[in-house]
């Protein structure tokens, strides 16, 4: 638990940092792309990694379950970036 803890701690904290340094709101898509492409790997490797050592196998369940937990923190900076672009609207 304490690698999904952290894995949604680091986006949710580089997403903190793309809005705080307004790298969100001047480039969307490229702050996006970034995060995603750092996020998803993480978020793969951990799942497997997790599921590995809690149940002493290969466990494609976890590796759903991180992927799950991605997209909830992924719709999250999406929702927090989209705010930022409209308040600066």
């Amino acid at each position: 638990m304490i690698l999904f803890i952290v894995l949604v701690l680091s986006i949710i904290y580089a997403i903190i940092l793309g809005v705080r340094k307004k790298h969100a709101s001047r480039e969307p898509k490229k702050f996006l792309r970034t995060l995603l492409l750092i996020a998803t790997p993480v978020s793969i490797i951990t799942g497997l990694l997790e599921g590995t050592w809690y149940s002493h196998g290969f466990s494609i369940q976890w590796w759903i379950f991180s992927i799950l937990i991605f997209i909830v923190s992924l719709l999250t900076g999406l929702i927090i970036v989209g705010l930022t672009r409209i308040k600066l609207l």
